[in-house]
């Protein structure tokens, strides 16, 4: 984040004049879609001026295969006879002898193609349904009527009349039509589907499609502001495109509908449109504070009745009214001139309550205004609430008149929108504070605070270069600093998979700060070391680590360590801190490497309960890449136990959810979780396209360590079984090297398990087996010893050694049958029969194979120590949830007392990858968030 950087860049894409593909309206166009898929149907459109109609109909029209015939209604001829008729028949005319012929004459005499009497409205429609009829017989016919407010009565009368009556025909029928207060002829009675405004996620593909470059917060915000509706959501952006007036989010309703919102203001007498303004300034108020505003300004609640019977006005809870049309607030206030706008503030601070008082006043002052700057700072310093908090401080920044302490308010704001979850409007309201001061301290606090916004909105690579630019502008006035925000620079990094990148943050943070860095910094700094393949140093004891981030990447460096016990210690410690705290994504991560430790270790259960709950916060949090963390835990586990298309569904969640999000990990992730997936279902070939693909991002991301990601044996499995030996040879002295280098024994016995495939007589099977068990442990590792055994079956039966086979292939199937590992359980009791031994009768599933993962959490969590209001406070439920779980894990499991309870899970191996979520006693106070500097993960 460099000192030139300044608020928003608002500007188009080049070429913004080119037609733009059509966003959002999935469902109505899918729904819309099958019914004019060339059957007999009639649908009504009905939406607000601007809602995007037209642009559904054109949508409409564009895919379908089938001829299409517009009919447009038009306010010059809404009086003239049969004028939306003439359109929709002209194409036609052709047709009109199929016709008896007294239908004919009255089409003909209808739309003045021939003199005679006016015939009867019943020919003219009967004739009108026979004329199409005929038509769609050899091509069938998509009709669309654009708005059908202004298609004259008789051609109006002509259209119903088709609709009811297009059961048998090949013709399609949708009608436009604008939501209309006061409209003298409602909509016709035909199934209706009613346009609602974008939602969030819409509005950003809108604000794409049309080329405009705007920050992800400044689009959602004028979408809310704009009630969803595209066509202002498009003006608005328009104008902001071609203004310097970086804090002007004000909604510009379109020059197509406001004129109609005008016409329907226009109905309404000057005093009823002059209350609607307060109703629309009003929000939240409270009624009597209206009240009292409305008698301020010579007004009543008698004025606002008038807008009540025209369907304006909405009743809200508490007695509230609101203006059902989120347009018409513009464009009353629009209209209005600026000393009554600020009138009507005015009026409202005067009676609203404390909060509301102070918010009104803040907008009926012109310019600067440090007073009230001063009271909005105060009211954000004694809201809870994260998201009012950074409004409060955002306006009173707007109002602060010196630059400096704009500034600091304005990163105040920028924490309320992280503690909100709003990563890119934190980040922007950064940048817009640094524009205003350049001190290193402050610079410093600017950018981690930025990055840790662009990271919660899945920008890391963005957040890698701000920090990076922040601290190569800080190295010669604050070595300090500078070295803290590279050490912050490698969670963003090592998210994108790039491990080379981070270890270069590491080893320049060290230049600057001096050997060794902060223990705030270790963490992070080890665990690229040890993505790397390097050593990740000496680590410091979670309790001395203050910083929850810090924590989960102390966990990860552990894990990729292959220390699973420390590992454990650290992401509990996390979790413990997390589940009281504000960071919602940091919580779903942390939750993900917990259920990856769970997994790698054999508690399954208990990895598949962390990876559901991880995906369950993940999507509670704006949109930002770490839901694919737990997706492909979870795609992991599915994938072992023979579930492939369950694995399959994941992985396509998951590119779906978090393929646009900048997480480049996933991209290592998510081909090795595939490959596994075809080596269970024992198709050697199709893993080798996947397991490749890993190899590749591994290599270009410098992720020099098979632990982080385990794939490289399962690449060299896969070419020793579809007959590649050679290419299975290079991949294992590349992992028996890093294995080797690192220390990682599990990842050597993999590579020795391999080596015993490739083995060509016993004695070379014999020892490679021997070796690879010796490395191995099935308490840590159980899954992958139990595959070593499978392993050393498979070859020494294939040696003609059946009888020396029996007791590994014995000890494979009870550990995959103990893990839940049906696929692999099936393949090891097949080669025990091969070789001679039939197995009787299965044992049963583990006790907890029968419970819920919500209900697997909250055993554990009271197994640990826990009493019920501490679990609900952790899982964010009630007591009352928690104890109606707990009543169905005591049935379930056949317990009565949480001693039981704790034994049968303990017992089992089922709570291995649960234990108690204690915070260690710490050396380092943090702050509520989190600590005053800290390297947050992605």
């Amino acid at each position: 984040m460099g000192k030139t950087d300044a608020g928003r860049v608002w500007r188009l894409r080049p070429g913004d004049e080119r037609p733009v593909p059509f966003a959002g309206r999935r469902w109505e166009s899918g729904l819309l879609g099958r019914a004019v898929g060339g059957h007999g149907s009639a649908r009504v459109v009905v939406g607000e001026p601007g809602i995007g109609k037209t642009a559904l109909l054109g949508h409409l029209a564009d895919r379908s295969p089938h001829r299409v015939v517009w009919v447009r209604g038009s306010r010059a001829e809404a009086e003239l006879p049969y004028a939306a008729a003439a359109q929709l028949l002209a194409p036609f005319t052709g047709w009109f002898g199929r016709v008896p012929a007294a239908q004919r004459r009255a089409l003909e005499v209808a739309l003045a193609l021939d003199d005679g009497p006016a015939a009867g409205a019943l020919a003219v429609c009967a004739g009108a349904l026979g004329v199409l009829g005929a038509a769609s017989a050899r091509e069938p016919v998509l009709v669309l009527v654009d708005d059908l407010q202004w298609i004259d009565p008789e051609s109006r009368r002509v259209l119903e009349f088709l609709g009811r009556r297009l059961d048998r025909e090949r013709i399609a029928l949708v009608l436009a039509l604008r939501d209309e207060p006061g409209a003298a002829a409602g909509p016709p009675d035909l199934p209706a589907v009613r346009l609602a405004g974008f939602d969030r996620a819409d509005g950003r593909r809108l604000a794409r499609v049309h080329g405009f470059l705007a920050p992800d917060h400044d689009v959602d915000a004028i979408v809310d502001v704009a009630g969803g509706n595209p066509l202002a959501v498009v003006e608005t952006l328009r104008r902001l495109a071609t203004t310097d007036r970086a804090a002007d989010l004000a909604v510009e309703v379109g020059r197509s509908a406001l004129p109609a919102w005008r016409d329907v203001l226009a109905r309404l007498a000057e005093p009823t449109r002059r209350a609607l303004a307060v109703l629309a300034v009003a929000g939240p108020a409270e009624p009597a504070a209206v009240e009292a505003a409305l008698a301020e300004l010579g007004l009543s609640g008698r004025d606002v009745v008038p807008g009540e019977r025209l369907g304006l006005v909405t009743a809200a809870e508490g007695g509230r009214r609101l203006l059902r049309y989120p347009l018409l607030g513009p464009v009353l206030l629009a209209d209005a001139p600026e000393p009554a706008r600020k009138a009507v503030y005015a009026a409202l601070s005067a009676h609203a309550h404390r909060d509301q008082r102070i918010w009104y006043q803040s907008f009926a002052v012109t310019g600067p205004a440090d007073e009230l700057a001063a009271r909005l700072a105060a009211l954000a310093r004694g809201t809870a609430d994260p998201v009012a908090a950074a409004r409060f401080l955002r306006r009173a920044a707007d109002l602060t008149a010196d630059p400096r302490r704009r500034a600091m308010r304005l990163l105040a704001a920028a924490a309320g929108a992280l503690r909100a979850g709003r990563g890119e409007q934190a980040a922007s309201w950064c940048r817009e504070a640094v524009s205003l001061r350049d001190d290193p301290a402050f610079l410093a606090a600017a950018a981690g605070r930025s990055a840790r916004g662009l990271g919660l909105a899945g920008r890391h690579r963005q957040a890698f270069d701000e920090l990076a630019g922040a601290a190569a502008w800080l190295a010669r006035r604050d070595p300090e600093r500078a070295a803290d925000l590279l050490c912050a620079a490698t969670g963003p990094a090592l998210a994108l998979g790039e491990a080379r990148l981070a270890c270069v943050a590491v080893t320049e943070a060290e230049s600057l700060a001096g050997v060794p860095l902060p223990v705030r910094a270790r963490p992070a700094a080890a665990a690229a070391r040890v993505m790397h393949g390097l050593p990740g140093g000496e680590l410091p004891p979670p309790e001395s680590v203050g910083d929850p981030a810090a924590l989960v990447w102390l966990a990860l460096a552990e894990l990729w360590s292959e220390r699973p016990d420390p590992a454990r210690t650290a992401i509990n410690a996390a979790l413990c801190r997390l589940r009281r705290g504000h960071a919602p994504a940091l919580l779903a991560v942390a939750l993900a490497v917990r259920g990856d430790l769970g997994f790698r270790t054999g508690g399954w259960a208990a990895a598949s309960a962390d990876a559901v709950e991880s995906i369950a916060v993940a999507g509670r949090t704006p949109p930002n890449g770490v839901i694919a963390f737990g997706l492909l835990t979870l795609a992991r586990l599915e994938a072992v136990r023979g579930r492939p298309d369950r694995c399959a569904e994941l992985l396509a969640r998951s590119r779906k959810e978090a393929g646009p999000l900048g997480v480049d990990l996933r991209l290592l992730l998510e081909p090795a979780v595939r490959g596994l997936a075809a080596l269970s279902a024992g198709e050697p070939g199709a893993a080798l396209e996947p397991l490749e693909a890993a190899w590749s991002h591994a290599e270009a991301g410098g992720v020099g360590n098979p632990a982080v990601v385990p794939f490289a044996a399962d690449l060299a499995e896969a070419h020793i079984r579809a007959g590649n030996p050679g290419r299975a040879r290079e991949v294992l002295a590349w992992l028996e090297e890093r294995a080797a280098g690192a220390g990682l024994r599990g990842q050597l016995a993999g590579a020795w398990r391999c080596r015993g495939l490739l083995a060509a007589d016993l004695a070379e099977a014999t020892a490679a087996f021997a070796t690879a068990r010796d490395a191995g442990d099935v308490r840590t590792a159980p899954f992958e010893f139990a595959r070593t055994l499978l392993c050393e079956g498979e070859v020494l039966r294939r040696l003609r050694r059946p009888v020396a086979a029996r007791p590994a292939l014995r000890q494979a199937a009870e550990v995959f049958e103990g893990l839940g590992a049906e696929v692999w359980a099936e393949r090891a009791a097949a080669e025990l029969s091969a070789a001679g031994d039939h197995p009787g009768a299965k044992p049963g599933p583990l006790a907890t194979d029968v419970l819920t993962p919500q209900q697997l959490r909250i055993a554990s969590l009271v197994a640990a120590g826990h009493n019920n209001a501490e679990a609900a406070e952790m899982l964010f439920l009630s007591r009352k949830t928690v104890e109606a779980h707990l009543t169905q894990v005591y049935r379930k499991l056949g317990v009565h007392s949480r001693t039981q309870l704790a034994n049968a899970l303990n017992a089992r191996g089922d709570h291995s990858g649960l234990p108690a979520e204690r915070a260690p006693q710490s050396r380092e106070s943090p702050d509520a968030a989190g600590g005053p500097r800290r390297a947050e993960f992605g």
